[in-house]
């Protein structure tokens, strides 16, 4: 599929792709997946031995129609085209060209992060960078900068990557706007470069017409698609039918049961809008709420987190599933979390805790209950009670300055506080 809305631009697009040891593996899984065309270059920057023969065009002319380019000199870049980075070299690119630079030290250079500057200075928001299996930290700085000039970044799920030094880093310091395995990218990449190509063509479009008609195409090609495919599935059908002569007798069955699974996929997706309705509501509710709010598993591991949390503990989405008590709060003496069985028990346990920004909190735990009622967890919350505790110091100051007789009960009837004159006056101590 060819891009006419992003090839109007002198430049194409850049994706820069980093990678160390096991990284092959991973870019050939990502070149496979991009298919012929995907309307933009690909530059891949590699850790290898400066004395080694580099054998990733060969490699990866095998599993990727586009054309494969040794990088020498000074290239200009194209589109649906992947240009391959000598040994240990170091890359730059300025104007659209790329070309081989000599460091500045003799110490070697962080050959990842170079290139990556260099595609954020060049680009700005156009730049795309990519880190896949490796070793170190190599290429951290770098999509922190693409990062910084509006462009995308991705890092390879750290769990699929036969080295995760490299992907961890970047996901776990946060530059990586997306964390997952290189087919997955490979697809954001397709859509990215598919809404690029929508929004310029919207911007430069006179009328409605070339909309439509882009729209009527697409609508053809799916209904071609469709065809195929029920095609496929009819001949598929047949072979089925002619190698079980029994299937034959169970056709009618099958055929009740078909339109029985179409009702229930009707109400399934009825019920699949709903929960996603709900679950958005509750998205928004959480990050509209000003209550700091953490909830935790059985494990009392982060589950997830509202945004004023910041205040208390310094979290980011990456910290998901980390245990809570591993991060230090920004509170003075923050109190143990409870023993899960007394909590239980008590239904809620609540502390005052003072924050380092000089705020007062009202630290609230109860269970976290389940859809079934079953305690799977904890939820802690943190109210902002500043204004209540000052309005109780001045009180607690107004009572003991009065020279009046002054004493305060709670709701079942005891005294709680007293002023010394009501002492005075009846003799008595405020315990008896």
């Amino acid at each position: 599929m060819t891009h006419p809305a992003s090839q109007e631009v002198q430049s194409p697009l850049v994706v820069g792709v980093g990678a160390s040891a096991g990284g092959l593996e991973a870019f050939q899984s990502l070149l496979t997946a991009l298919g012929d065309s995907p309307g933009f270059a690909v530059v891949f920057v590699q850790h290898l031995d400066p004395n080694s023969k580099s054998l990733l065009p060969q490699l990866s002319q095998n599993i990727t129609p586009m054309p494969v380019v040794e990088i020498s000199g000074r290239k200009k870049l194209k589109r649906n085209t992947v240009y391959v980075s000598p040994p240990q070299s170091l890359l730059e690119l300025k104007n659209g060209f790329v070309q081989i630079v000599e460091p500045a030290e003799e110490r070697h250079p962080a050959v990842i992060d170079h290139f990556f500057h260099s595609i954020a200075e060049d680009t700005g928001a156009r730049g795309i960078g990519v880190i896949l299996s490796g070793g170190g930290t190599d290429g951290t700085l770098g999509l922190k900068a693409i990062s910084d000039r509006g462009g995308l970044t991705f890092a390879q799920e750290p769990r699929s990557a036969s080295h995760d030094s490299m992907p961890r880093s970047a996901a776990t310091t946060g530059v990586a706007d997306h964390v997952l395995v290189p087919a997955e990218i490979a697809a954001e990449l397709l859509l990215y470069v598919r809404h690029l190509d929508v929004l310029t063509e919207q911007r430069h479009a006179h009328d409605a017409d070339s909309i439509i008609a882009r729209l009527e195409r697409e609508l053809e090609t799916t209904r071609s698609d469709l065809d195929r495919t029920l095609q496929d599935m009819e001949a598929a059908n047949e072979e089925l039918k002619s190698s079980n002569a029994e299937l034959l007798s169970m056709n009618d069955e099958l055929q009740s049961a078909n339109e029985e699974l179409e009702t229930s996929k009707e109400e399934i997706r009825a019920g699949n809008d709903t929960l996603s309705v709900a679950i958005a509501d509750l998205e928004n509710l959480l990050r509209s709420t000003q209550i700091a709010t953490v909830f935790l598993d059985d494990q009392l591991q982060i589950r997830s987190f509202t945004p004023a949390i910041s205040d208390i503990y310094g979290l980011i989405p990456t910290d998901v599933g980390r245990p809570l008590e591993r991060f230090v709060p920004f509170v003075d003496d923050m109190p143990p979390l409870p023993n899960p069985k007394e909590l239980t028990l008590r239904g809620s346990i609540e502390h005052k805790v003072h924050a380092n920004n000089g705020e007062t909190y009202l630290r609230r735990v109860l269970p976290y209950r389940s859809h079934t009622g079953t305690s799977e967890g904890m939820v802690c919350t943190f109210t902002n009670v500043t204004d209540l505790t000052e309005s109780e110091e001045l009180f607690q100051l107004l009572i003991d300055a009065s020279s009046q007789m002054v004493w305060v009960t709670n709701s079942e009837g005891k005294a709680v506080d007293d002023s010394p004159g009501w002492r005075e006056f009846t003799g008595q101590t405020f315990d008896e």
